[in-house]
């Protein structure tokens, strides 16, 4: 993916290296998209924007599941094919956001987190004191609430 985005050192027309860009532009937002709207249905709400796929259908949690995990094998395989000659790490990295969309959603919250706070601790690092024994503080409440009721 870097080797498309960011493209050093590689003997592509401008024409080809921009068809791969929005190749796997377009996958990436279409997986995306598509498992935000397979994650509405999971959860059984209607999210803003979210349309209803066929792979999930109004079935058992478990048939869900499954039938959630083929969609994001099957279809990011399926728009690899719009890679080209680069269509195996199309299907690599497809498959592999699909699989583990929530999980990179997740690490990407940290990280921004993470960066955010390291800003905040330089430049007003008082504050950041602060902000953390508040944090510190309303999970020790959370904690004890939810434990001990």
């Amino acid at each position: 993916m870097a080797t498309i985005f960011v493209g050093r050192d590689v003997t592509w027309s401008p024409a080809r290296h921009w068809s791969y860009r929005v190749a796997a532009g377009a996958t990436i937002a279409t997986i995306l998209y598509l498992g935000y709207s397979s994650t509405s249905d999971l959860v059984d709400q209607a999210w803003p924007g979210a349309v209803d796929v066929p792979w999930m259908g109004d079935r058992s949690w478990w048939l869900e599941v499954v039938g959630g995990l083929s969609g994001a094998i099957v279809l990011p395989l399926a728009l690899s094919l719009l890679w080209g000659r680069l269509r195996m790490a199309g299907a690599i990295a497809g498959v592999m956001l699909a699989v583990l969309l929530h999980v990179t959603e997740g690490l990407a919250v940290i990280a921004a987190t993470y960066v955010g706070l390291e800003r905040l601790a330089r430049r007003a690092p008082l504050v950041a004191w602060t902000l953390a024994a508040v944090v510190v503080a309303a999970a020790l409440v959370t904690f004890a609430v939810i434990s001990f009721g």
